[in-house]
């Protein structure tokens, strides 16, 4: 190792935009290095490049600033009631899409994402520190992490933690500042900046200051303490400084371990992954580029036939950035017992529960890719490159295209840009040899501009999907090309709904998926301004996930449009929360139903806080607890379930396999009496896939309804247990939110 080699340091301020503090402290560092000219300053960027991201969020910043400055009046008011602490919707913890960007760094969503990883992998750091802020009324927060850590983590790597915390600590004991360690953060989900780091051998480490964006530029505490954002800001200084000096003293041994977890996969030789690729082609390309713009390394194996899509994709752990691939690619991620057994003791007791994000997340099942994991080494192939759709000659009636799944939206699109008549096959048949399944689409070429071919090529070339050219409509097997169960594509015009009382998140991804994955257009309507939409411009309707009172208001004013709006063949889609405006009483468009505790408990309530307190005092938890399980909510903390599907419905085109869906709900759905309403339902034996669940949870969700579509005259009321469109990609899903949004309003419902 050179002498002279620096050790390379990364650090992220902002992530969260309301948290205002650590932009600042940014400031401050930046000044401090470089405008002083102390020895210790000299010599410590002499061993220690640091690489700063100052703003990791600036739209979510400028959001929350700009509302901070309408709110503050005069000087500010440390007061906790008054206005300043209480920030209006939607805020500014997200970015523009409504997206959490600490929650994206494994899955490069989002373009900050994108720019910040590409960055990233020119000068990768040994040391990375995510600024952060939590409660005001909180002190602060410096590894050692909580547990659960994730069982991949370089174990060399993860000692580091103790010290840099131990230097962290020595730094805030000189200026009597307090703080805590172990109890909050853990490094289990892999998307985090800290955990995503780890993951590429560099010690990942998240700092919580108190504050956030209820504090203001000042706040009072319950101690009767002043908070000052100068204090913020100072404390993350310091400890940013302090981490700096402590990279700088401990470089070689930062650099030997740093290259030593980049090397620890490459031992790894006994097993790799296959991702067939007579899949849904847009989905594997999107596939490749997620894992692609990490630094993964993704070969192209040999093709098992004509349709096999260029051949399988082939991720091997034999690689600098195999442990971050194994995180990824893994069906499950083991918790560890011991930590299971403290929380199923919280559970019962009813106290908060440690799970601090979701405990699933395979990208495979993500993604609904069928994939295998291998023993052995992997076979050779060329590093993998995206596939552009083959386009087939003798057009002359038009092109169809086998099975598309989710280039259907892009493609649908464009023709509805371009004038092409588009129809989607609602049953299989078998034309010059071929089978198409259900959900492929008969592009016309009668009708269609005179550029009709390259328009054709160019979807090809963005979505991978391939076009076989039509000369003659005569079928072998099945429906002909002219056939009624060949429906006619209505082009879709969709409204979604957002405002307050609306998920930010769920908003959101909803969004990024019209814009990122479908390209597809949507109109935004605010929930505020319902009541002026002129409902007869669309036919769809989205609400995403939202409070129970956004249902009860939209209904009051405007359940009988909505239900006649529906009943002439508009689709409403209710997301989570969102679908309680299906079951509004003035809307009475579904008659599924949310789950209710067996027995109402409101006559019981001082018995029941009497024996709250009671096991709070007991070290074990009483047997009460068990018998009360029945009547409590138990939030499923985001696991992947099984589930069983309705063959040929159109909800379910692109999608031949039941997807996976990941549920973080506390509420399953009862199902409505009609069986074949249910489209998508929880898989009744063995359904938890992955991650976790209590043994209640799972045995109340088994069997219950996921996706329901209900038919009203002739449009649909369509609903989804849990968002389909999950932090963007969730593709498995997200393809039926696209069917229920794009393609729903071309099938009428059958009398």
């Amino acid at each position: 190792m050179p002498a002279d080699l620096p050790v390379f340091v990364w650090f992220s301020y902002g992530v969260h935009g309301d948290e205002a503090a650590s932009p600042d402290a940014a400031m401050a560092t930046l000044y401090h290095l470089a405008a002083s000219r102390d020895k210790e300053t000299v010599e410590l960027l002499r061993r220690v490049v640091l690489t700063m991201d100052p703003m990791a969020n600036p739209d979510g910043r400028m959001r929350y600033l700009s509302w901070l400055a309408t709110a503050v009046t005069g000087e500010s008011d440390a007061n906790p009631d008054a206005r300043e602490h209480h920030p209006a919707w939607p805020r500014g913890r997200t970015n523009h899409f409504g997206f959490d960007l600490n929650r994206d760094w494994a899955w490069v969503t989002q373009p900050e994402t994108q720019a910040r990883i590409a960055r990233y992998a020119r000068t990768p750091p040994q040391v990375h520190v995510d600024f952060h802020e939590m409660g005001p009324e909180s002190s602060y927060f410096f590894p050692p992490s909580a547990e659960p850590l994730h069982a991949g983590l370089h174990r060399d790597s993860v000692k580091w933690l103790g010290v840099f915390g131990r230097e962290n600590a020595s730094a805030f004991d000189a200026r009597g500042w307090t703080y805590f360690v172990r109890e909050k953060y853990d490094l289990f989900y892999p998307a985090y900046g800290d955990s995503w780091s780890f993951f590429n051998g560099a010690i990942g480490m998240t700092y919580e200051m108190a504050g956030g964006p209820g504090a203001g530029l000042a706040y009072r505490r319950r101690d009767g303490s002043l908070l000052t954002l100068k204090e913020r800001a100072l404390k993350h200084f310091v400890s940013g400084l302090t981490t700096l000096a402590t990279a700088g003293a401990h470089r070689e041994e930062l650099l030997r371990d740093f290259a030593a977890a980049r090397a620890a996969p490459l031992a790894s030789t006994d097993r790799y992954y296959v991702i067939p690729g007579d899949q849904d082609a847009y989905r594997l390309r999107l596939f490749l580029q997620t894992l692609s713009a990490q630094g993964i390394r993704v070969r192209r194996g040999a093709p098992a036939g004509k349709n096999d899509g260029g051949g399988p994709l082939i991720v091997e752990t034999a690689q600098p950035s195999g442990a971050l691939a194994a995180a990824l690619l893994d069906e499950k991620a083991e918790l560890p017992a011991k930590f299971l057994e403290s929380e199923r003791t919280k559970f019962l007791r009813r106290e908060e529960e440690g799970f601090y994000d979701v405990t699933a997340w395979s990208l495979p099942a993500a993604f609904g890719l069928r994939a295998s994991r291998m023993a052995g080494r992997a076979p050779a192939g060329a590093d993998a490159e995206p596939r552009p759709g083959r386009v087939g000659s003798g057009a002359r009636l038009g092109y169809l295209v086998r099975s598309p799944g989710l280039a259907a939206f892009p493609i649908l699109a464009r023709c509805s840009e371009r004038h092409v008549v588009a129809s989607i096959a609602a049953k299989e048949f078998r034309l010059a040899g071929e089978s198409y399944a259900t959900g492929s689409l008969f592009l016309r070429r009668e009708g269609a501009p005179s550029d009709l071919d390259s328009i054709v090529r160019e979807l090809a070339d963005s979505t991978g999907a391939d076009f076989t050219g039509v000369a003659s409509a005569w079928t072998e097997e099945g429906i002909a090309l002219g056939s009624e169960r060949f429906v006619t594509w209505k082009p879709a015009r969709v409204a979604l709904l957002t405002g307050p009382g609306v998920d930010r998140s769920s908003s959101g991804w909803a969004i990024d998926q019209f814009y990122r994955v479908f390209h597809y257009p949507v109109s935004v309507l605010d929930v505020d301004s319902f009541d002026e939409a002129e409902l007869a411009r669309y036919n769809a309707l989205i609400v995403p996930d939202a409070a129970s009172s956004v249902a009860a208001s939209l209904a009051r004013g405007n359940g009988e449009a909505l239900r006649a709006w529906v009943k002439a063949g508009g689709v409403l889609v209710g997301i989570a929360g969102g679908s309680a405006l299906l079951r509004e009483k003035d809307v009475e468009l579904s008659r599924a139903a949310e789950w209710k505790p067996p027995r109402e408990k409101e006559s019981a309530k001082e018995k029941e806080a009497a024996a709250a307190q009671e096991r709070k005092s007991s070290k074990k938890p009483a047997a009460a607890d068990e018998a009360d399980i029945e009547n409590r909510r138990i939030r499923i903390p985001g696991a992947i379930f099984r589930t069983r599907t309705k063959p040929d419905h159109f909800l379910l085109f692109g999608s031949p396999e039941p997807p996976r869906v990941l549920l973080a709900t506390d509420a399953p759905l009862t199902a409505p009496p009609d069986p074949f309403e249910t489209v998508v339902s929880i898989e009744r034996e063995k359904p938890l896939a992955s991650g976790h669940a209590w043994p209640e949870a799972i045995e109340r969700m088994a069997g219950t309804p996921y996706l329901i579509a209900e038919p009203a005259g002739k449009g649909w009321a369509i609903t989804f247990l849990d968002d389909p469109n999950f932090r963007g990609f969730w593709l498995g899903t997200s393809l039926l939110f696209g069917n229920a949004s794009i393609l729903a309003p071309s099938f009428t419902p059958t009398p």
